[in-house]
C-alpha cells in the first residue's frame, strides 16, 4: 500500500526557527504524520540559496531547501517540486506571507490537497517598511482564508479573523516534540555548577532572538533594577547583539549577565531546569515554544500578555501573565505561594494539551469536517 505524502512549507525565511536550534515546529507535527502512515517532505525556505538541497532526516522525513528568491522575510520558489514530490496534502504555514495566494491556487490547480496555519496577521517589527509590506500581504491574504481550510495557532488569531468575515476556523496550537528532550537525572545545584553558574543567586531565563520585538534591552533594565541576588542567561543572537554587550558594561551588570550567543536544542533544556524563572517580554508572541518548553522543565514562567502566552498560561495556576514591566518586578520580589504545585499544573499542562498528538488529532478532524461540507 502506498504512503500518502505530504508537504510541509514554510515561507518565512527570517533567522528563526533554525533546525537543531529550536524545537523546530515542522519536524514535531512531520514526525506525528510519519507514525500515522505519511511520508512527510519539510519545504524551507532560505535566503540567498541558490542551489536546492536535500536532508534525511529518516526514511519517511526529508527536508527540501529550494532555490530560494525573497524580498525581506518573505519567501518564494519554483512550485514544481510540488508536483515532482507527488504529495496529496500540504501543511502551509501562512501568516503574512505574500506568497500564500500563490501557493493555494497551484494546489488548487494540481489537485493537492491544501489547508492553512495562521499564527499571526499583522506584523509586529518595528520597521515600518516591513511593517507595511507584511500588512498589505495579510489583507490580500485574508481574501483567500475563507476559500481554504484555514487553522489558527491561537483562540485570539481566530477572534481577529472572525471580526474580518473569516469564518469556520479551527484552533489547533503549536505541539512540543518531548522526544527531543533529554531526560535528566541531576539536581539544580549540580546543574549549575556544570554550566558554571552560580548556585546561590536566583535565576532568570531570557532566550529569544535579540530584535527589537522580543525587547532584550528591557530585560536588562529589570535586572539593573533587582537586588544582586537575581542574575540573568541571555540565549540567542541578532542584530541588537552589539547594543546590548555595550548596555550590559554601561548598566554595571557584566558580573550578573551571562551571554549565550548560540547553543544546541539538546542543550538548552540544562538552562530551563535550573533557572528560577523564564520571562517573555514580547507584546506580540502568536505562540511562544520556548513557553512550553519553560512550562514543561518546570521553570516558572512569567509573560507580557499577548496572543500565545495569553492561551499557554492559566494567570496564577500555571504561571503569570502580566501588563507592564513593575508588575513583572513585583512578582519576582514577591512570595510566591504554592511554587511547586504551580510548577506541577504547568508540566500536566503541557502534557495534556500541547503535544503534536493532540494537534494532529485536531488537524484531521478538521480536514475530515471540511471535506464533508
Amino acid at each position: 500500500m502506498n504512503k500518502m505524502r505530504m508537504g510541509i512549507i514554510r515561507l518565512y525565511c527570517g533567522e528563526s526557527g533554525q533546525a537543531n536550534y529550536y524545537n523546530m515546529q515542522e519536524l514535531g507535527l512531520a514526525k506525528e504524520y510519519v507514525k500515522n502512515g505519511y511520508v512527510v517532505y519539510i519545504i524551507i525556505l532560505k535566503k540567498r540559496n541558490l542551489k536546492e538541497y536535500y536532508e534525511k532526516v529518516d526514511e519517511n522525513i526529508r527536508f527540501i531547501f529550494p532555490v530560494t528568491f525573497h524580498i525581506l522575510n518573505h519567501g518564494f520558489f519554483s512550485l514544481k517540486v510540488l508536483k515532482r514530490l507527488k504529495l496529496d496534502l500540504v501543511h502551509l504555514n501562512s501568516d503574512n506571507q505574500l506568497f500564500v495566494p500563490v501557493v493555494l491556487n497551484y494546489c488548487k490547480k494540481n489537485d493537492i490537497e491544501v489547508y492553512n496555519y495562521v499564527g499571526m496577521l499583522f506584523s509586529g517589527a518595528r520597521s515600518k517598511g516591513k511593517k507595511l509590506l507584511s500588512d498589505f500581504s495579510t489583507r490580500i491574504n485574508l481574501t483567500y482564508y475563507n476559500r481554504y481550510p484555514t487553522i489558527a495557532k491561537t483562540d485570539e488569531i481566530r477572534k481577529e479573523m472572525e471580526n474580518r468575515g473569516i469564518n469556520n476556523i479551527c484552533v489547533v496550537p503549536v505541539g512540543l516534540d518531548i522526544e527531543i528532550i533529554p531526560k535528566n537525572n541531576y539536581s539544580k545545584e549540580r546543574l549549575r555548577k556544570n554550566l558554571e553558574l552560580p548556585v546561590d543567586k536566583k535565576m532568570i531565563l531570557f532566550i529569544g532572538r535579540m530584535q527589537e520585538e522580543k525587547r532584550p534591552l528591557d530585560i536588562l533594565e529589570l535586572l539593573k533594577n533587582l537586588e544582586d541576588e537575581y542574575i540573568l542567561v541571555m540565549i540567542g543572537d541578532g542584530r541588537l547583539t552589539c547594543i546590548i554587550d555595550e548596555k550590559i558594561r554601561s548598566l554595571g551588570l557584566s558580573n550578573r549577565v551571562y551571554r549565550i550567543h548560540k547553543i544546541e536544542n539538546n542543550k538548552i533544556h540544562k538552562y530551563y531546569l535550573c533557572a528560577d524563572f523564564f520571562i517573555n517580554l514580547c507584546r506580540n508572541e502568536p505562540f511562544g515554544m520556548c513557553i512550553l518548553e519553560a512550562m514543561y522543565n518546570r521553570c516558572l514562567v512569567i509573560a507580557i500578555k499577548a496572543p500565545g502566552p495569553n492561551m499557554l498560561i492559566i494567570n496564577g495556576i500555571t504561571g503569570f501573565l502580566s501588563d507592564n514591566m513593575d508588575e513583572i518586578k513585583l512578582i519576582l520580589e514577591g512570595p510566591i505561594e504554592n511554587k511547586k504545585i504551580m510548577l506541577d499544573r504547568a508540566y500536566e499542562e503541557v502534557c495534556s494539551k500541547y503535544l503534536w498528538k493532540y494537534s494532529y488529532k485536531k488537524i484531521e478532524e478538521f480536514r475530515e469536517e471540511y471535506r464533508m461540507r
